[in-house]
């Protein structure tokens, strides 16, 4: 009796293990990379799907284009944090300019500083 719960102790430690590992090489490899909604958008299909190709910055001050689909239309001038991992938009948060990195904002596009500073 005491070793079936022992090894029923070491297979959730185990478990537990293994689902902690996958998470830390998730938030290791993924990306974050930040960009403004556009006027243009790009309707996907019937059933409302919405497809966005805009220019994004990384949190190294990269700049880059990320094409992402979402299930509604997003509002012109909405401050995005897309997740990338593999070159593949896995999800994304909406952001205020002020929760951008500090890196990412001093690279942030210039025009937008311009008229922030106004």
């Amino acid at each position: 009796m005491k070793r079936k719960w022992i090894s029923l102790l070491v297979l959730i430690l185990i478990v537990g293990a293994c689902i902690g590992g996958v998470k830390i090489y998730q938030s290791a490899a993924t990306e974050h990379q930040y960009g403004m909604i556009p006027k243009e958008a790009k309707k996907v299909d019937d059933y409302g799907r919405v497809q966005y190709t805009i220019s994004v910055i990384n949190e190294k001050g990269q700049t880059t284009f990320q094409t992402f689909t979402t299930i509604k239309q997003l509002k012109e001038g909405t401050v995005i944090d897309l997740f990338v991992r593999g070159n593949e938009v896995r999800k994304y948060d909406i952001l205020t300019k002020d929760e951008l990195p500090q890196r990412v904002k001093s690279v942030w596009p210039i025009k937008e500083r311009k008229e922030e500073e106004k």
